[in-house]
């Protein structure tokens, strides 16, 4: 048997299971009790192809979204990442970025491969990193938090590192770390607001401060006795790696004009992933120039530069490429000028991007349980599975032929920023995760 464990959560997300066990009265309805449950299955084969064929023996693909989790993968990718940084130094720092996806499989296996540092926007993701192993190092990045956030942070999981963009995030860490913590073992890192057009996620227009103002925190933080870093970042799916090269111009503009030692130089991540099946982006040369770069930087600015760590935080690059994701044709329907298809997942779920960033999927077709090749196209119009008509993923060109009754949609490149996005909306039951290869 190659299904090795098969393993519920302990609750709905929307009804605890003690409270729904007394409403059980029969097998059918403990049976639906386990089909709406999140679950995972871990199968004893190494590649995609058997095990599609062995979650299709288990019968588990009946309209059943699932996305299957190449463990191993995770692992490989988190050894090339950290040897090709700054060629594996010391002063070099590989954190992942938790919120690309936090699944505890997934951080166990990208731990294996060298990861240790974690880049956390809330307190729930510090908690599940420190779980997984205490002396994981912890970047409480989000530069706007809860003062109970910053405080629980401090005192229940020993973070020591918190990035601000403003005076009143300043003030608001000053109240509420203990009184009698000692400042020069915290660091205090000023995100700086940089441009680039050619990303296709731009976060700078919700986050990052202006020069003068970065310049102005970090000269306060270390007057009150924090140590003192800087943090960029050029944008998600960042199509331009010289991108990286401006940023660190404005950062080295930043530490000649104040004139004090930088504790950490975080670059953000950013590193793009090819989705559509072409190797449009080359890794190899963003390190290039990221590297080359930053041993410039070191070699003019090292005064001030003594005992530096630059981090690079990459979370997309890290887990995409770990996953596929499969969903079910609901139905097909001719509506009005339209041909729609109606799928077991939408943007209440894993295509919640669709939706927020416009964000386009390329899609591969399951007939059965083999690769659909077929040349005539068709544009469809597809819709997810709630009762909303917001549940809308746009057109795509596809195969002419596909129909509910043997098809599905495959997701290559899932592993990023689609499972972790999901709700609960209409309590549709979550994706089941197939990990492979460990």
């Amino acid at each position: 048997m190659v299904v090795l464990k098969r393993k519920y959560d302990a609750h709905l997300n929307f009804i605890p299971t003690k409270h729904l066990s007394s409403y059980i009265a029969n097998r059918e309805e403990k049976e639906l009790l386990e089909f709406l449950t999140p679950s995972a299955d871990f199968f004893n084969v190494k590649s995609f192809e058997k095990a599609l064929m062995t979650f299709d023996d288990e019968r588990f693909s009946e309209e059943q979204v699932a996305f299957f989790i190449d463990l191993k993968s995770l692992t490989e990718r988190a050894e090339f990442f950290k040897s090709m940084f700054l060629n594996g130094e010391s002063f070099a720092c590989l954190a992942y970025a938790v919120k690309a996806n936090p699944g505890e499989e997934v951080l166990k296996y990208l731990m294996k491969g060298g990861v240790d540092s974690f880049d956390c926007a809330s307190l729930r993701e510090i908690a599940l990193v420190k779980k997984r192993e205490a002396t994981n190092s912890i970047f409480f990045n989000h530069p706007v938090k809860k003062r109970f956030e910053i405080n629980k942070a401090f005192l229940n999981f020993q973070v020591n590192h918190f990035t601000i963009q403003s005076f009143e995030e300043l003030s608001k860490i000053v109240s509420s770390l203990p009184a009698y913590c000692d400042y020069s073992s915290i660091e205090i890192v000023v995100r700086l607001r940089t441009q680039n057009n050619k990303s296709r996620i731009n976060l700078s227009s919700k986050f990052g401060s202006s020069f003068e103002v970065s310049k102005d925190l970090l000269k306060a933080s270390s007057l009150l006795g924090f140590k003192v870093g800087i943090s960029v970042h050029t944008g998600s799916q960042n199509l331009d790696p010289s991108s990286y090269e401006n940023a660190l111009v404005e950062i080295e503009r930043l530490i000649s004009d104040l004139g004090h030692n930088i504790s950490s130089i975080n670059l953000g991540g950013g590193f793009p992933v090819n989705y559509e099946g072409v190797k449009y982006f080359d890794e190899k040369k963003y390190f290039k120039i990221v590297n080359s770069a930053i041993y410039s930087l070191i070699r003019r600015q090292k005064k001030y530069l003594n005992g530096t760590k630059y981090i690079l935080e990459i979370g997309r690059a890290l887990v995409a490429n770990s996953s596929k994701l499969i969903v079910p044709i609901l139905s097909r329907q001719a509506r009005n000028a339209d041909e729609c298809l109606y799928l077991a997942d939408g943007v209440f779920g894993s295509f919640s991007d669709g939706a927020v960033h416009k964000w386009r999927y390329s899609f591969d077709v399951l007939r059965n349980s083999s690769y659909l090749k077929e040349f005539t196209m068709k544009e469809f119009h597809l819709y997810g599975p709630t009762c909303d008509s917001g549940d809308d993923l746009g057109k795509y060109m596809l195969p002419a032929s596909l129909n509910s009754a043997t098809d599905r949609l495959l997701v290559n490149k899932a592993g990023a920023y689609m499972s972790c996005q999901a709700s609960d909306f209409n309590y549709i039951s979550a994706p089941r995760q197939i990990f492979y290869n460990f």
